[in-house]
């Protein structure tokens, strides 16, 4: 795992370029603290730089990373798993390599079959790669979008890097707000690649690459999700078994490493499951990390995760969580995320990160099941689906009541939605972002409703949608997995130089998803059919339980110490920065702080973006 960045086509002097790879990697150094490799081509006018976590090949695995001839030179941040078999493909083709590096292979590859090669790798990568015959540049993403890659044209070069802090202390740009990405954020929690919530900086899309030569930029994508016809003859037996084995087998090379790992075990199927496979094939009992909240214990899981820890014999370290370590670390999390997200708990990332960071380099985690599998129940039948088949669309914007309470504000769009792709992204959605947004002063524009560029689905996974459940995973997968969850568990982790690998989202693993008929995803109310059986290997109760999901408790978000937060940190900004209508937004946030729990946590997408403003945009004209 690494941190990457470089310049293609720098219009300043060799020297001057190696100073701002220098001042690049010294951003990233929390993603890279072991060692660090640069690399420069003057002819071309371009460099690439890399900080390293050295997680296999400890001793030779340096990079940047080479050819035979050095006419290739690439940077990963990364773990490619299927390396070894590659490698052994390539030496029988008479390729030599210098190290056993999993990401050696990319370059050699490369040369073999061109941009053919990114077809062939299994794993999370981003990856930077200078080809010096043809001079160019390649910027390639892995198929479903476990680590980031941010790039940007500018005056002095294209730039890349794994974090905006190395662009912006190149100096080749500066930080300014994104209005019509942040739109996107205030309606549905993130921001949608290839956009960022800066101007001028893209992020790849999972599966995507961008070609930068003499003869301009050339934008692919290589890989898109295909669902396949459903095989009626296989049982969920069938099915059932063969994702044992196809998990089991990826938890095998997840486990590949020349450093101990550890596990995020939270007592659901998913980590569980990882868990118990990983505790099979390790030779000594492994470190798992948990989250107690012992002010709470309607949320508190600890206790499945005992049961799983017992069962499996691993190391436990329980992480206390109480109000007060949140309210600690809701800075430090924004400046780690670098831009708005709160799909997911990302304070609950940092504090697991940062307590397992200490000890190991590399975790086990089960994110990315739920997406596949269908573990949530909005992906089931639920009430307000019901409704909406009942009752045409069309009769309920005519008809709203007002006001209503949040929650019957988000129901009543997804009732009103004109289809049930714009229908499933508002049962998503924040509420309400059109009251969120309202208090910008007007020369903030932004665009809050759904489209192709908000859900970010390839045409050809359209065409091979079977039915609607694969609609709503595709929506999630492309959207809210990758762009908020995966997004946020890199960059928390790799705050604290720790590397996160997730099984479920091996490769073969997403392929059987795409081709597992939705019925034994959702069947008679149970989410994750497939699941259950592998599910009975665990403690009986943890087999039996509904999932609950990782959240921050609704009390924390809603204490008292956490509303004044809001208070402050709303109302300063709004004073400070000039963005606000702040004769309208004081009274709303006021009366929102001495109601509900419900109501508090309509201050959190707000609390959040003001946390993202003031460390990121230079408050006044300039940063607007």
């Amino acid at each position: 795992m690494c941190g990457i960045a470089g310049v293609y086509n720098y219009t300043g002097s060799t020297d001057s370029l190696r100073q701002r790879l220098s001042v690049m990697n010294r951003a990233l150094v929390h993603r890279g603290p072991d060692e660090e490799g640069l690399h420069i081509e003057p002819e071309m006018r371009a460099g690439i730089c890399v900080r390293r976590l050295s997680i296999v090949d400890l001793e030779h695995g340096s990079q940047p990373l080479f050819n035979e001839d050095q006419s290739v030179a690439v940077v990963c941040n990364g773990e490619i798993y299927n390396h070894r078999a590659l490698r052994r493909e390539l030496e029988q083709k008479g390729h030599h390599l210098a190290s056993h590096s999993d990401c050696e292979v990319i370059a050699h590859l490369y040369e073999e079959e061109g941009l053919d090669f990114l077809q062939r790798l299994n794993g999370m990568f981003a990856l930077a790669l200078l080809d010096r015959t043809r001079r160019c540049l390649l910027l390639a993403r892995d198929r479903v979008g476990m680590k980031h890659l941010y790039w940007g044209e500018t005056a002095g070069g294209i730039i890349f890097a794994s974090e905006v802090r190395a662009l912006f202390a190149a100096g080749l740009i500066s930080p300014r707000p994104d209005w019509d990405a942040l739109g996107s954020y205030f309606f549905i929690g993130w921001v949608p690649s290839p956009g960022t919530a800066f101007c001028g900086l893209r992020r790849l899309k999972p599966g995507s690459y961008v070609l930068l030569s003499g003869q301009g930029t050339q934008h692919g994508q290589y890989w898109a999700p295909r669902y396949r016809e459903q095989d009626t003859r296989r049982s969920e037996e069938d099915y059932s078994h063969e994702l044992r084995e196809l998990l089991d087998k990826a938890v095998a090379t997840h486990l590949g490493a020349d450093v101990p790992a550890g596990l995020f075990l939270s007592g659901g199927w998913d980590s569980s499951l990882v868990s118990l496979y990983a505790s099979r094939q390790s030779n000594e009992p492994l470190r798992s990390y948990s989250l107690v909240f012992p002010d709470d214990p309607d949320n508190d899981e600890s206790g499945f995760a005992r049961q799983v820890v017992q069962q499996i014999g691993a190391q436990s370290h329980e992480i206390e969580v109480r109000e007060d370590d949140i309210l600690k670390v809701l800075n430090q999390t924004s400046l780690a995320l670098e831009e708005p997200v709160v799909t997911s708990p990302t304070p609950l990332q940092f504090l697991l990160s940062q307590s397992a960071g200490r000890d190991l380099k590399l975790v086990l985690g089960g994110e990315g099941s739920d997406e596949l599998f269908a573990g949530y129940d909005r992906y089931g039948d639920i009430p307000l689906r019901r409704l909406r088949r009942l009752l045409p669309h069309q009769l309920f914007p005519a008809c709203i009541p007002i006001p209503l309470n949040p929650r019957w504000n988000r129901a009543w769009r997804y009732l009103a939605a004109r289809d049930e792709e714009q229908a499933h992204l508002e049962l998503l959605s924040l509420s309400p972002p059109k009251q969120l947004t309202s208090f910008f002063r007007p020369r903030m524009r932004f665009a809050l409703r759904p489209g192709p560029d908000l859900t970010g689905i390839n045409q050809a996974t359209r065409d091979s949608l079977r039915d609607n459940l694969d609609l709503m995973l595709s929506l999630e997968q492309t959207g809210r997995l990758a762009d908020g969850i995966l997004f946020s568990i890199d960059k928390n982790s790799m705050a604290h130089s720790l590397e996160v690998r997730l099984p479920f989202l091996d490769f073969e693993v997403v392929q059987f998803a795409y081709r597992l008929p939705s019925r034994f995803k959702v069947r008679n109310g149970q989410m994750k059919a497939v699941l259950s059986k592998l599910a009975r290997e665990l403690p009986s109760d943890v087999a039996r339980r509904r999932k609950r999901g990782l959240r921050v408790p609704s009390r924390i978000y809603g204490s008292r110490m956490m509303r004044k937060f809001y208070v402050e940190t709303i109302l300063e900004t709004s004073l400070s920065s000039g963005l606000f209508d702040h004769n309208q937004l004081e009274p709303w946030v006021r009366k929102r702080v001495i109601q509900s729990n419900q109501h508090a946590a309509q201050l959190w997408p707000l609390c959040h973006f003001c946390l993202w403003w003031n460390n990121f945009i230079k408050p006044g004209p300039g940063g607007l």
